[in-house]
């Protein structure tokens, strides 16, 4: 049987849209069936707009499951452009997971992505337990690289605005991974605040009532800033 309609005939979830082509299909299907055994989920990061999960089996290994909060503190980009930024970073040069496959619940209606995963731990989780750090990680190093990353992102109009410690991997060889780009942005205008954000405060928690304002984020060379200061001890 197709394996892709194999996927659309399971009667919880369906595929939504595939965008990268994948060898390992079979195996994302099983990776679908295990989405409603909650007890083997995983979380890998969180955040104001989503979280990440993956499974403690090893066969699910190279992919993560994102879910998008239904009403995101900040405004985020839809999942297409998202990926468009995802092909174009890569295309630079700069390592970043992709979406393979966004997938629709029909119980929740709640959308999910299907994406590469990292062989790493973000800075979050390597700040919370210092094992978990290669042994080849330099922080000169590290950090040299990401700002060079950054540096030629800028070079093209790209602003992550987002780089926050859950944010930053650390791969297997101890160099740095940016993931998550649903809050870039490019920078057209030179007079243009490309860090000032539309979010959602929330007003009345009883009635779950929002406002919208606008919010000016870090830039991403203060966020760099930042985090080498909460990894300074590993100079």
């Amino acid at each position: 049987m197709n394996n892709s309609l194999e996927m659309k005939k399971n009667n919880k979830f369906e595929i939504q849209k595939i965008y990268i082509e994948n060898e390992q299909t079979e195996l994302i299907v099983k990776f679908l069936e295990q989405l409603t055994i909650n007890s083997n989920r995983i979380e890998l990061g969180k955040g104001a707009n989503g979280a990440v999960y993956a499974f403690g089996d090893n066969r699910f290994g190279d992919f993560c499951l994102k879910k998008v909060h239904k009403l995101p503190l900040m405004k985020i980009l839809s999942i297409e452009e998202e990926h468009e930024y995802q092909q174009e970073v890569l295309s630079l040069g700069i390592a970043t997971p992709r979406t393979l496959m966004t997938v629709l619940n029909h119980e929740t209606k709640e959308e999910f992505f299907i994406m590469e995963r990292i062989d790493g731990y973000s800075i979050v989780d390597t700040l919370k337990n210092p094992t978990l750090l290669p042994e080849s990680f330099n922080y000169d190093q590290f950090f040299k690289k990401l700002s060079d990353q950054i540096n030629k992102l800028h070079e093209n109009r790209i602003h992550h605005r987002d780089l926050h410690a859950g944010n930053v991997m650390i791969n297997e060889y101890g160099d740095p991974v940016i993931i998550d780009f649903g809050s870039a942005g490019k920078h057209y205008i030179s007079d243009e605040d490309i860090y000032l954000f539309e979010c959602r405060k929330l007003i009345d928690p009883s009635k779950g009532i929002y406002k919208t304002v606008e919010q000016k984020v870090n830039t991403d060379e203060e966020n760099i800033k930042v985090l080498k200061e909460k990894m300074s001890h590993l100079r």
